[in-house]
């Protein structure tokens, strides 16, 4: 059914540019002069793109650049996502720094229990008591 409507309608077409031609031709006139001139230039135009333009290279430049600019997006993608791995690597190495230096620090700083003399170890021991009796005394305040 489609068939025999396209077929209706190009032949209808077709009498219809037959029968303006006809007309125009007996009258001496053209009918829609400006609008015709425009679409015949625009068809010369087509015409000229058409006769004259490689599509094949065009089709091949095109999507070589078209693959450039995916490969491009693809490479900052992964650079971005490499940075963002780096940063977090990077603040966990430095929490993890941090941490093993005030370990090291404190463990510098802090008297061996062999080297300590028992007279060193006496008043360590005293203080700890004085620090915790006061942590039992202490009156809170506002």
């Amino acid at each position: 059914m489609g068939y025999a409507v396209t077929e209706i309608g190009l032949i209808a077409l077709f009498a219809g540019f037959l029968g303006l031609t006809e007309y125009e031709a007996q009258h001496g006139v053209r009918i829609a002069p400006q609008l015709r001139a425009s679409i015949d230039r625009f068809a010369g135009r087509v015409l000229f793109i058409v006769e004259h333009v490689d599509f094949a290279a065009f089709l091949r430049d095109t999507t070589g650049e078209i693959m450039e600019r995916i490969a491009h997006d693809i490479a900052h993608l992964a650079l971005q996502a490499t940075r963002f791995v780096e940063r977090q690597l990077t603040r966990i190495v430095r929490y993890f720094r941090a941490r093993f230096a005030a370990r090291r620090a404190f463990a510098d700083a802090a008297p061996s229990p062999e080297s300590s003399s028992s007279y060193v170890r006496a008043i360590a021991d005293f203080k700890q008591e004085l620090r915790n009796s006061g942590e039992a005394h202490s009156v809170p305040t506002e």
